[in-house]
């Protein structure tokens, strides 16, 4: 690159090691001078010259390269380096004399190959225009970001080269060939998805974001698998290929593996003492059916009894592409039903929007009605909810969801009709994080609350307690205006594996204020390809044996 090296000193390189009876010669010291534009402390770092190493000829010539490479990427071409050694008893101390020169400048500029872009655009471009400081690094990145446009306006051949480098050492100036190949534009004419069995070829497009008979796009190429990865469809999803059918026809093939038996249906038992010595049982269970026909839709069923006085049943039903649109649809209906307060009914949706592989905006509604039972205080009430909020995932890492709601609340009584507005939000993320081999640590939030002006009723309160949160308790054993929790688990093992838990929460009624709950026990989780059997031993209000709270939950895959 025009730089001209040179050795000088007591010692020369060429001779130690090489001359019969010339003693093997180790570094003392080695010193930089002459480093102006270059930080001496960043160039000593790297160096083959250290102290305690034996100098050769071959080592030298490694230093004399590495200082090469980094004047040429600090657009430094007209650098010179010495080397001077001096013996030091039966040591050497090397003195590395570098004269940088200036800062070299880009000459002229030459570009070659088909006309996609005009010539002047392509050097503005690249950012070569003729006086430009050269600079190697600033180089590469241009061409790559030139190259990526070229994809993404349908040229998916397209090249891009530097063809020609020539300095002069006189006026510290270089001259630049580059080429640049379009090649065919090229449109999409089919998408392969190798691999399907069950799902619809239709829904893994839509899913992808790929579409058919448009002009190649490799931001969209690149972005396809991340979204067919974050679909929960696919266990695995390969690089996508792409072949040349014809002159200005390709197609995209990406390999997929389904995931399998994605159906489960899980059930969860818990057993507790009873103040008058006796036991009581409770659980739920839960059925989830997913890509039902390879549609891609969704239902969840689940049904959960406290074993005293609460009982609700939920069915969710969901689908990412509600009509053929990009836009996914849930859409829920519940009834709680407690003993001798209440029954409370709920119907809502919501409409989400992909932002980006694993994240989504949603907007939706709920409308939901609580009927008092007939020796209760309470009046009728119902509400009408909008709700906005965002969810975003990262497959295997985290997870975290966020909605706020503003609700318009009226209650029906003897005195007449009341009206209130409220605010609700709702909270939930969790992540694990691995530890040592075969060990992780694994941490969830959940918090949920309402603000109201005045009262909240019972039936819009939220639960706590049980398999799902502070497992030292029964399910839904407390309910406040808002509560909130945190679980937090050792593992060791991965689908199968024995855990150490903590719980804590907190939740808080207008009659009571906050209340402090937590909770610790152990579990252990056994998976097969039949299914998975968990057993968790909680204890929350005393640290006993004869209070905990033992939670089975069996979940068979199919």
């Amino acid at each position: 690159w025009g730089s001209v090296f040179a050795a000088d000193g007591d010692v020369s390189a060429q001779e130690v090691g090489k001359t019969p009876g010339i003693v093997r010669v180790w570094i003392s010291k080695v010193r930089w001078e002459g480093l102006e534009m270059l930080d001496t402390a960043a160039v000593g770092r790297g160096s083959y010259l250290r102290e305690g190493v034996e100098l050769s000829d071959s080592l030298v010539d490694l230093e004399l390269g590495r200082i090469d490479s980094l004047c040429f990427s600090a657009g430094l071409l007209g650098v010179r380096a010495a080397v001077d050694t001096t013996m030091k008893g039966e040591a050497v101390e090397i003195t590395m004399l570098i004269s940088e020169g200036g800062p070299a400048v880009i000459g002229a500029v030459t570009i070659s190959g088909s006309e996609v872009i005009p010539k002047a655009e392509l050097v503005e471009k690249l950012g070569a225009g003729e006086g430009t400081p050269f600079d190697p690094v600033a180089l590469e990145i241009s061409m790559t970001a030139l190259l990526s446009e070229l994809n993404r306006s349908g040229y998916p051949y397209a090249q891009v080269w530097m063809t020609g480098f020539e300095y002069n050492a006189l006026t510290d100036k270089v001259d630049l060939t580059f080429a640049v190949y379009g090649g065919e534009e090229s449109v999409v004419e089919a998408v392969v998805f190798d691999g399907l069995t069950k799902t619809d070829t239709s829904l893994a497009l839509r899913t992808s974001r790929l579409n058919t008979g448009e002009g190649f796009d490799e931001e969209k190429l690149a972005r396809a698998p991340l979204y067919l990865s974050a679909s929960g469809l696919f266990s695995g999803v390969g690089q996508p290929e792409i072949r040349r059918l014809g002159p200005g026809r390709i197609d995209v093939r990406i390999p997929v593996e389904e995931t399998s038996r994605g159906n489960s249906i899980q059930g969860i038992f818990g057993f507790a003492k009873k103040e008058d010595e006796g036991y009581v049982t409770n659980g739920s269970i839960d059925i989830a059916l997913r890509n039902i026909g390879g549609s891609g839709r969704d239902v969840d069923f689940r049904w959960l009894d406290d074993g005293l006085s609460y009982r609700t049943l939920n069915f969710r039903y969901s689908e990412d592409f509600f009509f053929g649109l990009p836009t996914g649809l849930d859409a829920e209906m519940r009834q709680d039903v407690y003993d001798t307060l209440y029954d409370y009914t709920l119907v809502g949706f919501d409409m989400r929007m992909s932002t980006s592989p694993g994240s989504e905006l949603l907007a939706g509604y709920t409308w939901d009605n609580n009927v008092p039972r007939s020796d209760s205080s309470f009046d009728r009430s119902v509400r009408h909810r909008f709700r906005a909020g965002a969810r975003a995932a990262w497959p295997g890492r985290a997870r975290l969801a966020l909605s706020v709601e503003g609700a318009l609340r009226r209650e029906y009584g003897g005195d007449g009709t009341g009206t209130d507005s409220q605010l609700l939000y709702s909270f939930e993320g969790d992540a694990e994080i691995p530890a040592f081999q075969g060990q992780s640590v694994y941490m969830r939030l959940v918090s949920n609350g309402v603000f109201s002006k005045y009262a909240v009723r019972p039936a819009e309160t939220y639960p706590l307690g049980g398999a799902r949160s502070l497992r030292g308790y029964r399910e839904n054993q407390f309910r406040g205006e808002k509560v909130a929790w945190g679980n937090f688990e050792y593992r060791f093992g991965r689908e199968s594996r024995i855990f150490l838990f903590y719980d804590a929460g907190v939740y808080y009624r207008e009659d009571t204020g906050w209340q402090v709950l937590d909770g610790l026990g152990f579990g252990l989780m056994s998976s097969s390809k039949l299914g998975t059997v968990a057993l968790s031993f909680g204890m929350g209000e005393r640290i006993a044996l004869d209070g905990m709270l033992i939670h089975i939950s069996l979940i068979e895959n199919f």
